[in-house]
């Protein structure tokens, strides 16, 4: 869901729909852990309540890190996939521009470069990712569906109730702190 972080140790996918926000897909090549983030905006210099944090790139990309090293993870071990930051609505400012270039900068300034990416564009897109052996698959989806996807993050985005948490076979863990 967006403002959504979620790890995983188990056999599971793990899935979103994304129109201008952006996922990092991230996992310990060597541990079998894994996880996604799903964040609606860059960064913030406003103070801002928890519940709400995870809404920004920031704070997400901080506690997927975070709770993959719970878990073990280690730095050098780590692979990243990238997705989203559709322009799903022509003629308004584009978020989705700068949520990649925020994805882009925040992994570089970690040392970690992105093994896949697939961004930008007017589509939104439906992932599924499978954090035990990596693959990421990206469907963009047609037209029609850039207003469900507008709807789906806009709910999230104009301080609706942070979603309840993912049921799933492997680790649930959501973090809405940093």
């Amino acid at each position: 869901m967006p403002g959504d972080s979620y790890v995983s140790c188990g056999e599971e996918l793990i899935e979103t729909l994304l129109g201008s926000c952006v996922s990092a897909c991230i996992r310990d090549v060597n541990l079998g852990v894994g996880g996604m983030n799903h964040f609606l905006l860059p960064e913030t210099e406003r103070n801002i309540a928890s519940e709400e944090r995870n809404r920004y790139g920031i704070f997400a990309m901080k506690a997927l890190l975070r709770d993959l090293k719970a878990l073990g993870a280690q730095d050098a071990d780590l692979e990243v996939k990238v997705a989203g930051g559709g322009k799903v609505m022509s003629g308004m400012f584009d978020i989705g521009k700068e949520n990649i270039r925020f994805a882009k900068v925040f992994l570089d300034s970690i040392g970690l470069h992105p093994a896949a990416i697939d961004v930008g564009g007017t589509s939104p897109r439906r992932i599924l990712y499978d954090p035990l052996d990596g693959k990421l698959m990206v469907k963009k989806l047609g037209d029609r569906d850039s207003f469900r996807a507008m709807a789906y993050e806009a709910k999230y985005r104009l301080g609706a109730q942070s979603p309840k948490p993912s049921k799933g076979r492997g680790v649930n863990k959501r973090s809405n702190s940093s």
